[in-house]
């Protein structure tokens, strides 16, 4: 039994998370990475048809079976590469068709390792969705700039959590808690745009927002000094913990716990920017700083 409010989902804390493959991209990276070599091999290398087949059946085929191997890791990557040239050094003739079979085994190793990663992320999925707690797992996934509708994701010390349709008490309970160390972020997804708070409740917080995630606006505090170039922009700087990563932030672009609060009011009720807050939007010039954990969900 667990004490979650209504509608949370829990999920047990990994260290590794892998990256989905989609059956598109899947398509385009055997084309391009096999079949390109293939071809060069067979026309360019003048490669002995059979064995160019050799290295590109075991150069896939061993990557994948490798998801068989528990506790993966750099076992996986010395198999891998063990059977790599093994492979070459059975299919080792003159010099030139050697090049051929390199590039087919190079080529083809890579595409087995994506394939890979893609196989190692559903078993993730997989076992992630048996330890769910709480709501019924809702198993949306908002990358891709997918519409999700109104969603949200945070994380604690030991788990990550998911809401669908959460309310504006919820998240706010949620930020409230934000400690600037394991509880550091939170993302709020409604359609294609989305909010990420951040950093410590008792201190300085970060509040992002997107439309699109890809234009980018920042809660500023309007009491502090434009934002310097050069050398003086050094001083201006204070470190905070956001998403888990210490980055730093201008003074003039943190803002406090009210103001974040403000902004989650705003986008779950009305899925806008309030305008009662001063808002940065970022240039070609100078981009917001997001932790790449929170842009692989974009």
């Amino acid at each position: 039994m667990t004490n979650l409010p209504s509608g949370v989902t829990r999920y047990r804390l990994t260290k590794t998370r892998y990256t989905r493959l989609d059956p598109a991209s899947a398509v385009l990276y055997f084309l391009f990475l096999v079949a390109g070599s293939v071809a060069l091999a067979l026309f360019a290398f003048d490669a002995d048809a059979t064995r160019v087949a050799v290295v590109v059946i075991v150069c896939i085929a061993v990557p994948v079976a490798t998801i068989a191997l528990r506790g993966g890791g750099i076992w996986r990557f010395v198999v891998i590469v063990v059977a790599a040239i093994a492979v070459l050094g059975w299919a080792s003739d003159s010099h030139h068709r050697n090049m051929g079979y390199a590039l087919c085994c190079v080529a083809t190793s890579t595409y087995g390792f994506i394939l890979l990663t893609g196989l190692l992320h559903r078993q993730w999925l997989r076992n992630r969705l048996t330890g769910a707690e709480g709501a019924p797992p809702a198993s949306l996934d908002p990358t891709g700039g997918k519409d999700v509708g109104l969603f949200a994701t945070w994380t604690d010390d030991h788990y990550s959590y998911e809401a669908v349709d959460p309310t504006t008490d919820l998240m706010v309970t949620v930020i409230r808690a934000f400690d600037g160390g394991d509880r550091s972020s939170a993302s709020i997804f409604r359609g294609k745009g989305r909010l990420d708070i951040g950093g410590d409740a008792r201190g300085a917080m970060i509040v992002i927002q997107s439309d699109d995630r890809k234009n980018w606006h920042q809660v500023v505090n309007p009491a502090q000094p434009e934002v310097p170039s050069g050398r003086a922009r050094t001083a201006t700087l204070e470190q905070i913990v956001f998403a888990g990563k210490q980055i730093p932030v201008p003074r003039r672009r943190l803002t406090d716990l009210a103001s974040a609060e403000t902004a989650v009011h705003a986008w779950i009720e009305q899925g806008v920017r309030d305008p009662s807050l001063t808002w940065w939007s970022d240039s070609a010039r100078e981009t917001v700083l997001r932790p790449r954990l929170l842009q692989m969900t974009d």
